[in-house]
């Protein structure tokens, strides 16, 4: 059973800096030029402290980490960074525009959530990590002795009991009301009513939790507990230190949104766009889109197609136009995964494309996915078509969303999905709220 939390949270002071000047999007989507438009921003942006920039002659005792303390330190002691004084959860909502046009409300509460090991309690992953980066968040964690950012989780809560306590607890001004730079619109209100704090524990209590973004964080947060339970001593479970901050959205949400992630392909030793399409007619049927098809268009005919079988947009160099690949039948793809896959992996387009095209197609083994020797990813059909026309690549493919209820079911089996299966959109933002050990 997951144990919810309130805490004291730490957060910016509007009226010494501008929130939506010093806000960024999650460390591991921000790119050196965007490092740098953020740090001319404000002096006070948060990248200072989740990516901070590395300089000649960093040291031991002189370097990212170090700065970034020493910023978050000076910061919470000039005020510009400060304490609420009541234990509280966050209401937080981000409202979007989709690309279809369509507005969007993604509505979820932070707290803080007692780390289980990863998979072994009521907390489940979907996703393998990567040892470098959580080597990166826990040298920062060290430092700043915090949790800077959210992980982000779904639960299911069909009877919306969590959504409807939270209104009755949110107060009429919010914390922070804001445009950030992207155009997303960011609310948070701080809900305090020990009454109902009390009512989403013991509702959250009865869910199991999966993590949609963010496992490196959270197996930071587990390194981080256990070396420090080592050199302190301290194993009764309630320091700071066992617990992460979390924020947590209803699968019932509406405003819950799941983009794809588009594939990329170059550098395909002997590659041949007719020898693919006539290997891939063998396990899809094939339908050609006219030259000049909107990439807007291609997306919405790859979902139409979608919802008969597993498909995909394709588009191959020396090309004219596009194609449409939607899976024979399921039989068909059964025959090419080995026995005993699980059926919940089977069932993604993901691993279908994965398995009957990258590796049966095109020849691409799991570990040249894993070292992204051919493949580079993109989100969304606007940008994958225009990257294919303008870069140097074999082919493209445009995938349809993994649905939420997919994740859950592959996370519940201890499963993990292959690399970029998901993108929840928006992405949380990090400076929002902060929990300082």
């Amino acid at each position: 059973m997951p144990e919810i939390k309130a805490f004291k949270g730490y957060v910016y002071n509007s009226s010494m800096v501008e929130p939506s000047k010093v806000v960024a999007p999650p460390y591991d989507v921000i790119n050196s030029e965007e490092q740098d438009a953020l740090y001319r921003l404000d002096p006070c942006n948060v990248v200072r402290l989740i990516l901070g920039k590395e300089n000649q002659g960093d040291s031991e005792n002189n370097n990212k980490y170090t700065r970034a303390a020493a910023f978050l330190r000076e910061w919470v002691d000039k005020g510009i960074i400060t304490q609420q004084s009541e234990s509280s959860i966050y209401l937080y909502e981000q409202e979007f525009t989709l690309p279809d046009g369509s507005r969007k409300v993604r509505k979820g509460f932070i707290a803080l959530v007692k780390l289980d090991e990863p998979g072994k309690g009521s907390i489940f992953p979907h996703e393998n990590t990567l040892a470098k980066p959580k080597e990166d968040r826990l040298n920062l964690m060290r430092a700043c002795k915090g949790n800077l950012c959210q992980v982000f989780s779904l639960y299911t809560d069909s009877e919306r009991k969590v959504d409807r306590l939270l209104e009755k607890g949110k107060p009429s001004k919010p914390v922070f009301d804001f445009i950030d730079p992207s155009g997303l619109v960011n609310r948070l209100w701080q809900v305090s009513s020990p009454e109902v704090i009390e009512e989403v524990r013991k509702t959250m209590a009865e869910k199991n939790l999966f993590i949609a973004d963010g496992h490196h964080r959270y197996e930071t947060a587990v390194n981080y507990r256990n070396e420090m339970r080592k050199s302190t001593g301290k194993n009764n479970g309630n320091e700071p230190f066992d617990y992460v901050t979390m924020m947590f959205v209803n699968t019932e949400d509406e405003g819950l949104v799941v983009l794809p992630i588009d594939r990329l392909i170059h550098s395909v030793k002997d590659f041949s766009s007719k020898n693919v399409l006539k290997k891939m007619g063998e396990l899809f049927n094939i339908t050609p889109v006219a030259e000049g098809t909107d990439a807007e268009t291609l997306s919405k005919l790859v979902a139409e197609k979608g919802k008969e079988t597993p498909s995909f947009g394709v588009a191959l160099e020396g090309e004219k136009g596009y194609f449409i690949a939607g899976l024979k039948s399921r039989a068909v793809a059964d025959s090419c995964f080995e026995p005993g896959f699980p059926v919940e992996l089977k069932e993604l387009d993901v691993s279908i494309l994965h398995k009957l095209i990258f590796e049966k197609v095109l020849g691409i083994d799991e570990e040249s996915l894993k070292n992204q020797t051919n493949i580079e990813y993109v989100k969304g059909g606007g940008l994958t078509i225009k990257h294919f026309k303008e870069g140097n690549y074999q082919a493209a493919f445009l995938l349809n969303p993994t649905p939420a209820d997919g994740v859950k079911r592959v996370a519940e089996k201890g499963l993990k999905m292959p690399q970029k299966s998901t993108f929840f959109y928006p992405k949380l933002l990090s400076g929002i709220v902060f929990n300082l050990f």
